[in-house]
C-alpha cells in the first residue's frame, strides 16, 4: 500500500485501498473484530482514535483544504464540516464497514 502520492486521494480510492489493506494485511481476528463491531447509533466511534488516526495520517487528510462549518455543540463552537479530516475518516470507516467482509 503506497501512501506516498503527490495527488490527493479520492474518497472511493481510500475506501478501496483500505479494504484491500484489511484483507491483505490484517489477520482474520482483526478483520472479524472490525466487521462485527456493533454500529453505535450511526457511527463506529470506538475506531476514531486508532483506525481513524491511521486513515487521517496515511491518506494525508489534514493536507486537503476544507471550508470550516462552525456550529455550537455543548456550549462550544466546533467545525462540523463533512470535509474536516476527523469527519472524513469516520465516513471512510463507516463506508468500509457497510461494504462488509465480502470482497
Amino acid at each position: 500500500m503506497s501512501k506516498n502520492r503527490t495527488t490527493p486521494w479520492t474518497f472511493e480510492e481510500i475506501v478501496v485501498d483500505l479494504r484491500k489493506e484489511i484483507f491483505e494485511v490484517w489477520n482474520e481476528e482483526d478483520q472479524a473484530k472490525f466487521f462485527l463491531t456493533e454500529w453505535n447509533g450511526n457511527r463506529l466511534d470506538s475506531m476514531h482514535h486508532g483506525l481513524g488516526t491511521y486513515i487521517r495520517n496515511q491518506y494525508k487528510l489534514w493536507e486537503i483544504p476544507w471550508e470550516p462549518e462552525m456550529k455550537e455543540y455543548m456550549g462550544c463552537m466546533c467545525d462540523c464540516s463533512p470535509y474536516h479530516p476527523d469527519n472524513m475518516s469516520m465516513t471512510i470507516i463507516e463506508e468500509v464497514w457497510k461494504r462488509g467482509p465480502k470482497q
